[in-house]
């Protein structure tokens, strides 16, 4: 095993790179370290060399906080200056494309990228150009695809334990549709084994009167979002009282819990075939981000590929842009991939 040490800068001081452990601290389904720079302080083998963001107050509590050696109002005289393996980008989504750019133009080779991954699907497809061509390792930070528990569901979906699989439905919040939304689609992408869409639908809390041009200047809450992958799996997120995920197979099903806290399998047996539960392992809880970047470590090892690269990060963005093109055109299928790629979604705080 490498026992080579990595060095990584943080693009944005904010509540995803350095403060939102204190908000979910304490939370029994949410895992410590949360933050991007937590996360790195808590990983073997990598040392959060320095931060850039252009608040000086709010740079300088990360770096007390963290004690990160050096900081920049200017992120790209902190990648020229600092060449680090690896760039966390937590601001928001506005600046993503720029910044991933500059990075991988500079030769960084691994990114770690905040969700949502940008604007449109015009940015998306950049993002996978710039990356792809570079062999860049990336991660998006859908954080609930790196915890263990997650991790272990599909993988007994893969092998089988629930027969065929048949379809995914989340029970979840009324969050936004990129915001938090993101975290789901790809929750969906991720227990049907990451397969291609064939169309989405929707319902969210928008109307035309909230677009300009090709710019939707909200991000509505979603109400239901409905994936039909090309392998015949259906995926379906409902608004509902907290997080669950059930994935349904020929043979039986597996229920998440409690925002993932705890899982449960029921199979048929006997004479009539009663779904009755069964064993299900239940994996030590473990942050997320830590899993995001131990598997950025072990890519630039050149051990494993990541399991949120660029071209799936863009999979579950063109599945949310897709429900609200879904929502503007009174329900109806959208099929994808997108035709317009120029589609965007830009509060004004993005």
């Amino acid at each position: 095993m490498s026992q080579e040490r990595y060095t990584a800068a943080l693009i944005g001081c904010g509540r995803m790179g350095a403060t939102i452990d204190d908000e979910v601290r304490g939370r029994p389904q949410q895992y410590i370290p949360y933050s991007h720079a937590a996360g790195y302080v808590a990983a073997d083998r990598v040392d959060l060399v320095a931060a850039a963001d252009l608040d000086p107050e709010q740079l300088a509590a990360a770096r007390d906080r963290y004690d990160i050696p050096r900081g920049y109002e200017d992120y790209r005289e902190m990648i020229e200056t600092e060449s680090p393996d690896i760039v966390s980008v937590a601001t928001r989504p506005g600046p993503h494309l720029d910044m991933v750019r500059y990075a991988v133009e500079r030769g960084v080779p691994a990114i770690y990228c905040e969700k949502p991954l940008c604007r449109s699907m015009a940015e998306a497809d950049e993002l996978v150009s710039i990356c792809e061509s570079s062999n860049v390792l990336f991660n998006l930070g859908v954080n609930r695809r790196f915890i263990p528990l997650y991790r272990t569901v599909r993988q007994h979906v893969g092998d089988g334990a629930i027969g065929e699989l048949r379809s995914i439905t989340g029970h979840v919040g009324a969050g936004s549709t990129l915001w938090s939304h993101s975290h789901f689609a790809d929750l969906l992408l991720f227990f049907a084994g990451d397969p291609a869409v064939e169309w989405v639908q929707a319902e969210a809390d928008c109307d035309t009167g909230d677009v300009d041009g090709d710019r939707l200047r909200t991000d509505p809450a979603l109400s239901m979002g409905y994936v039909r992958f090309a392998n015949g799996i259906r995926g379906y997120l409902t608004r509902g009282s907290g997080i669950e995920f059930e994935i349904d197979g020929t043979d039986g099903k597996i229920r998440t819990t409690n925002n993932g806290l705890e899982a449960s399998m029921r199979v048929p047996e006997g004479e009539w075939n009663l779904l009755t539960e069964t064993s299900f392992p239940t994996p030590e809880p473990r942050s997320g981000t830590l899993g995001c970047i131990e598997e950025l470590v072990g890519a630039l090892d050149g051990e494993a590929d990541t399991s949120a690269p660029v071209e799936v990060a863009a999979a579950g963005h063109e599945i949310c842009l897709g429900w609200l093109q879904s929502q503007l055109a009174d329900g109806r299928r959208i099929e994808l991939p997108l035709e317009d790629r120029s589609f965007s979604v830009e509060p004004g705080d993005w």
